[in-house]
């Protein structure tokens, strides 16, 4: 693991971005998820991550789409360490800090979308400090 941090600094390094590599343990209560690493907005890498919190924005209205209405129910799941702060930055905002994840290490929100819900989003999402994955963009649209 050491040597694979090593080459990917140094790889950032010689392109001009900063890679931010997590090395944690391995935990059953965490599932893979994909790391991307962008320069000049393009992915240019992707590695699985098996212990990155992960993100979830889910349509409960109409299951399955990513097409989010006006009106439409959702409900955001964050799975990562237990008993950690959740925060989501949607710039050019500041961060805000929500709650903290369960003993197993998952929060959730549910809700309706509404009017002044209407536009495009990119939610950048943390548990303790670690970027969860992947990064939530999405649009709410009027009916």
């Amino acid at each position: 693991m050491y040597a694979e941090n090593r080459f990917l600094k140094s790889l950032g390094l010689a392109l001009g971005f900063t890679l931010i590599v997590l090395a944690q343990g391995l935990s059953d209560k965490t599932k893979p998820s994909k790391e991307y690493v962008h320069l000049n907005g393009r992915v240019i890498a992707t590695r699985v991550c098996p212990s990155c919190p992960t993100v979830q924005l889910i349509d409960t209205t109409h299951p399955g789409t990513t097409h989010f209405k006006v009106g439409d129910s959702y409900t955001l799941k964050v799975k990562g360490a237990g008993g950690q702060p959740v925060t989501v930055t949607i710039p050019p905002g500041s961060p805000y800090t929500f709650a903290n994840t369960d003993t197993n290490g998952n929060w959730s929100t549910s809700g309706t979308w509404v009017a002044g819900n209407a536009g495009a989003y990119t939610e950048y999402w943390t548990v303790g400090g670690i970027p969860a994955m992947p990064t939530v963009i999405f649009t709410v649209y009027t009916n």
